[in-house]
């Protein structure tokens, strides 16, 4: 089941980079979301994360926030690993020497009408009352 992810909250990310035959290659991420589902991922602002160049094997953790203007519903993501290769080289639809380039889908979810407020703290308390605060 794809994940739902919310238009204009900030999502975690979290991609294991391995490596193949016992060496150590440098190597990067780069996540691609087709937020107007035409199948490119090559469309302005479509590039959503690009990690720096980091050695061995990691886990690249970031995040990402789908804009209010991408269509809702069944998405493709399209993750790339690459390895000794610069980042801004990457094409999603392109070849690379050494990597991997997985597609995924996701859920995206409209922005809600009612927000769920967060960071909810109990202030007082009796039998019959309550003071809760809360962020909006």
């Amino acid at each position: 089941m794809p994940p739902s992810i919310t238009q204009g909250v900030s999502n975690p990310l979290s991609v294991t980079v391995g490596q193949c035959d016992g060496s150590v290659y440098s190597g990067n991420v780069t996540v691609y979301i087709d937020y107007n589902q035409n199948g490119l991922f090559t469309d302005a602002g479509e590039n959503v994360y690009t990690s720096a160049t980091s050695p061995g094997s990691h886990i690249e953790t970031g995040s990402i926030t789908i804009p209010a203007t991408a269509m809702t519903g069944l998405t493709r993501m399209r993750i790339v690993t690459s390895y000794n290769t610069v980042p801004s080289s990457i094409n999603p639809c392109g070849t690379y020497s050494y990597g991997e380039t997985e597609d995924y889908y996701i859920n995206i979810a409209p922005v809600p009408t009612c927000p769920q407020p967060t960071a909810l703290s109990l202030t007082t308390a009796t039998t019959t009352t309550a003071d809760i605060d809360w962020t909006a």
